[in-house]
C-alpha cells in the first residue's frame, strides 16, 4: 500500500501494539470511514517488519490525533530496504522504518 494514499487524518490513535515474533506494529485507531457525518470506525496500521519506533511527543491529555502520515525516505539493512514511515500527531511526530504497511477495517 502506498503509504501517502492513507486518509487516516483525524484518526485517533488508541493504542500500540508490538507483536515482537513477527516484528509487527500495530496502532489500533479510530478511523474516520465518512468524515462529513463524524462516523468512525475501528480499525488498525499494520506496519510489517519495522524498526526504530521513535516516539517524539510532549506530555498530552488524552488521545493523540493523527494528523498525516508520509513516507519520507528508506533505509537498506542486510539486503532489505524499509520505508521510513512519519505520523504527524497533535502531540508531537512519530517515525519508524518498516517494509509494508496496511490498514485494516474492522
Amino acid at each position: 500500500m502506498n503509504i501517502n494514499n492513507l486518509n487516516i487524518h483525524d484518526s485517533l490513535l488508541r493504542t500500540v501494539e508490538e507483536v515482537t515474533s513477527s516484528d509487527t506494529l500495530i496502532f489500533n485507531i479510530d478511523y474516520p470511514e465518512d468524515w462529513e457525518n463524524n462516523k468512525f470506525i475501528k480499525a488498525q496500521i499494520v506496519f510489517k517488519n519495522f524498526i526504530n519506533y521513535e516516539i517524539h511527543e510532549g506530555p498530552f491529555a488524552g488521545n493523540p490525533t493523527i494528523l498525516e502520515i508520509n513516507e519520507i525516505g528508506s533505509r537498506e539493512d542486510h539486503k532489505v530496504t524499509r520505508k521510513q514511515i512519519k505520523i504527524e500527531t497533535n502531540a508531537g511526530y512519530r517515525i519508524l522504518y518498516c517494509e509494508k504497511v496496511k490498514l485494516l477495517k474492522i
